[in-house]
């Protein structure tokens, strides 16, 4: 009988000892990185979170009123669009704009120069609707590239990320642009917008959009507050 207490201690160690080995293996394991857009691009994406809205019970929408510069703005890009269709697309904007605290008027603005608001878009390079998702890149963020909503919050999301990374520079908006085009990567590797044409122009086209679309805006609240 002794034996048979002491043969069961030592099973009990062992399953004990695999659990905690099992535990600390998870504990200390590190999160996989998402894979790059671009050569460069090695650590632009968080690891793969839920998303945040249910595709099977879509996300309530929260009283956003709908911001008719952006809206005229999409239309003004995008005359296929009807103006509720516009409406529409503004309200989703706003709102994915909000949800990771990134400014409207900049998303507009992004959005303009990538597709001009037209989710059907896909570039000669095989990039996909409003924000030009890369397929591999909507599917590192966990989002389809062919859904308006979650292309958005793809796009948002990764904007988003890029203003955090580069807050303390100068000049982040211009960095953050620079780098959903070319990458994170090749900002640090020239330690500002990379010398190529095509980002210097991207990021030059947004800055200027955007600084009309606040100046707009602006106007707009003005005429509101003296109305």
């Amino acid at each position: 009988m002794q034996n048979k207490g002491l043969l069961f201690s030592s099973v009990m160690v062992l399953v004990v000892g695999s659990g905690l080995l099992n535990v600390s293996k998870k504990i200390t394991e590190r999160p996989r990185e998402v894979s790059s857009v671009s050569a460069f691009q090695q650590t632009a994406f968080a690891p793969k979170a839920p998303l945040p809205f249910d595709l099977e019970s879509p996300e309530p929408k929260p009283k956003i009123k709908t911001n008719p510069v952006v809206v005229n703005s999409i239309r003004y890009y995008n005359d296929a669009l009807s103006h509720s269709e516009a409406k529409d697309l503004a309200h989703l904007i706003q709102r994915t704009s909000k949800r990771y605290n990134v400014d409207p008027l900049l998303v507009t603005a992004l959005v303009s120069q990538e597709s001009a608001f037209r989710a059907e878009a896909v570039s000669p390079v095989g990039a996909i609707g409003l924000g030009q998702l890369m397929p591999p890149t909507a599917q590192d963020l966990g989002v389809d590239p062919w859904d308006p909503a979650e292309n958005l919050d793809g796009c948002v999301r990764y904007l988003a990320q890029n203003l955090e990374r580069w807050r303390l520079k100068d000049i982040p908006v211009a960095l953050a642009l620079a780098s959903y085009n070319a990458g994170p990567g090749a900002v640090s590797y020239y330690g500002g917008i990379p010398p190529y044409e095509e980002t210097r122009h991207y990021v030059r086209a947004i800055r200027s959009r955007y600084k009309s679309l606040r100046e707009r805006h602006l106007a707009y609240r003005k005429a509101q507050r003296s109305s």
